[in-house]
């Protein structure tokens, strides 16, 4: 007998999940130290400003009509909303929540288990390996990941409420059921297969499905009835489904076919499979990213995976009736990994730890009761396996304890990521913006080039390359090649032309740089930036009217717009031939400029000291300057275009010194 029976096995069973679930939080508890990475993080919680706002009713309307980094899981962006209520942006409580919830779900795996299976320490294993396991400290310690942990807790309630909705069949457990599998799938829709995963326990431990037993007596149900009570969840999963392509389609990131054929999704998944037991048996080198690699489908090895795949498979269909845990655990494993296994490839990633979350508990039942069949057919067995496990767990332990150290922050996390794999460009890349973010150019500029030779068609990183050499660099024609490839290779979008109409214009070719604000313009007509560079493209080639009238508008349209009002205030205050009503319209737009900023700029600074310049009120005009001087050297530590204001203020000063106008042409960096 697995455990004593009535109240004082339901006391054990508590016991044994509440120290399960306790040391799970103790082994975790250095995740709490841990900061947000930029990775994901930024998108749902740093950078989203719906999220900081915490909970409230828009921000509820919100969750369930917006998608979020190509997915639709509303209950997953109100726990996130619930964390800054509480904590702010303070990391700790955000990675506290999320151990909290992995905690909650070790010990209720061994709860429902224990209670399905009537196998208590058999269910405890299996608890620990799913608490223990270095392949799940992903979920648990990317904040973004917040999903995974979530959807997990509700699909296995809803395994609990459909295990007593079995014994009794009462329409308000079946409605339960319903609502905590909606739940799930509102978090994360990686349990579409939730059906599939209750009709393989209708089969065992529930023995619900119908078969012969030696006297030939039908038990329970036929499969025909038990599929059709399903019916409703998979329509459930189904329209979820529907819903999550669609985010993924409109996020543009699902790989078409002609990216990625039919056959290589086949055989990348059959290596999957094979890579993900791999990793369970051994896990090291784990990582948070590792890239598509098509070195590793060797025929060799995609042969190997489909040999292991075919034979395992068949022997869990042979042995169904003898060890139906073998039959339960391979298809929960094989069946649950399908929404992510590759056939619709989604994102960079040829597989990924936090995938196995939920899948791996298959292949935990059928670790845990093969271990337990061999020390009963095999007695003097028991000790040498008991000790082999309590090793096994304790070793887990450590590793996860040491993997979780990895997620300190974004560069160790990736630095780790690029040491472990090979071409992970990715990671460069990451590493790249971690680098610009401190300050150190170089190395950014290091860690794109680093991914463009591992991937020349990386969009991404020609885009950020760009951006340094032109913003912190002044290399305006390399700039302008970068964001060139990058449009190339298909980073089609409003803010690539603004900034390759901005290299133009820093390097003085004015056509170039008008139609490329043009561009942009198509591709974003509220681009302020945009119509910035094409009134400054088009004034410097005499054409101020235009410039003005198209700054006019741009200011009426964008009444907030600070740069629009400092450019029109620029060009009233420093253009000849300007009235003197414009030039006193010059000084409101300034001052306007000015005030609409919690810091104005240098540029803006700049414009209100011309402008008062323009109607001879010199010692206002010194005073602004300096100060625009002030910043624009501040500014000048990280920008190049500072750099350049910089030079050209310190001649301005003087000429207000001697009580003098600046006029010139209107075409000023920012």
């Amino acid at each position: 007998m697995d455990a004593p029976i009535g109240q004082p096995r339901q006391v054990l069973e508590w016991s044994v999940a509440i120290a399960l679930g306790l040391a799970t939080a103790a082994l975790y508890a250095s995740c709490v130290g841990n900061q947000f990475v930029n990775f994901d993080d930024h998108v749902y919680v740093t950078n989203n400003s719906t999220v900081q706002r915490g909970l409230s009713i828009d921000g509820v309307g919100w969750a369930f009509s917006s998608f979020v980094a190509g997915n639709w899981h509303p209950l997953t962006m109100l726990s996130h909303m619930a964390d800054c209520s509480i904590w702010g942006l303070d990391p700790r409580g955000h990675h506290l929540t999320s151990v909290v919830i992995h905690s909650l779900n070790s010990a209720i795996l061994v709860l429902v288990l224990g209670r399905m299976t009537g196998c208590l320490w058999k269910s405890a294993l299996v608890g620990a390996l799913f608490a223990w396991h270095p392949l799940h400290v992903e979920s648990v310690a990317w904040i973004a990941e917040r999903k995974d942990v979530l959807s997990s807790l509700f699909g296995l309630l809803a395994i609990g409420g459909y295990a007593a909705y079995a014994r009794r069949g009462r329409l308000t457990r079946w409605l339960l059921v319903t609502a905590l599998h909606a739940a799930s799938l509102l978090c994360k829709p990686m349990l579409i297969t939730l059906p599939f995963v209750l009709l393989l326990l209708d089969y065992w431990p529930l023995g619900r499905i119908a078969i012969k037993s030696h006297d030939n007596a039908p038990h329970r149900s036929r499969p025909i009835g038990l599929v059709l009570e399903k019916l409703p969840w998979l329509a459930i999963s189904g329209m979820v489904g529907a819903i999550t392509l669609i985010a993924q389609a409109r996020a543009n990131t699902v790989h078409p076919l002609d990216v990625l054929p039919l056959g290589e999704r086949l055989a990348n998944a059959a290596v999957a499979y094979l890579a993900y037991l791999e990793m369970t048996i051994w896990p090291s080198r784990l990582t948070v990213l590792y890239p598509l690699d098509p070195e590793r489908l060797t025929m060799w090895r995609i042969g190997l995976a489909m040999a292991i795949l075919a034979l395992v498979s068949f022997l869990a269909v042979a042995q169904a009736r003898r060890r139906p845990y073998l039959f339960v655990g391979w298809f929960w494993y094989l069946g649950t990994l399908v929404p992510v296994i590759g056939l619709i490839q989604v994102g960079r990633q040829a597989t990924a730890d936090r995938y196995t979350y939920w899948p791996l508990i298959g292949v935990f039942v059928v670790v845990a009761w093969g271990l337990c069949e061999v020390a009963t057919r095999f007695p003097w067995t028991k000790l040498p396996i008991v000790a082999a496990s309590l090793a096994t767990l304790v070793g887990l332990a450590a590793m996860t304890r040491h993997q979780i150290g990895y997620w300190r922050d974004t560069t160790t996390l990736f630095s780790h990521a690029q040491q472990v794999t090979r071409n992970n460009y990715y990671a460069h890349f990451l590493l790249g913006n971690e680098r610009l973010r401190a300050g150190d150019f170089d190395g950014a500029l290091a860690h794109y080039n680093q991914a463009l030779t591992i991937k020349p068609g990386f969009n991404h990183a020609h885009y950020n390359k760009g951006g340094v050499l032109l913003l912190h660099e002044g290399r305006y024609m390399e700039a302008a090649h970068s964001y060139q490839q990058a449009l190339r290779f298909g980073y089609v979008r409003a803010t690539t032309f603004t900034r390759l109409g901005e290299c133009f214009l820093g390097a003085g070719d004015l056509r170039p740089a008008a139609a490329a604000f043009r561009r942009a313009l198509e591709h974003g007509s509220a681009n302020i930036d945009a119509v910035d560079g094409l009134a400054r493209a088009l004034a410097g080639m005499g054409r101020t009217d235009e410039a003005i009238d198209l700054l006019r508008d741009g200011v009426s349209r964008h009444p907030d717009a600070a740069v629009l009002a400092a450019r029109l205030a620029w060009v009233y205050a420093t253009a000849r031939a300007r009235s003197d009503a414009e030039r006193a319209q010059a000084v409101r737009l300034a001052q306007r400029a000015s005030r609409g900023e919690p810091e104005p700029s240098a540029f803006a600074l700049d414009a209100l000291a011309a402008s008062y310049a323009a109607v001879g009120r010199f010692d206002e005009a010194l005073r602004v300057a300096i100060e625009a001087l002030q910043k624009a050297r501040l500014e000048a530590r990280s920008l190049a275009e500072s750099r350049r204001l910089a030079d050209e203020l310190e001649s301005r000063i003087e000429l207000y010194r001697a009580g003098k106008p600046f006029r010139s042409s209107p075409l000023i960096a920012p």
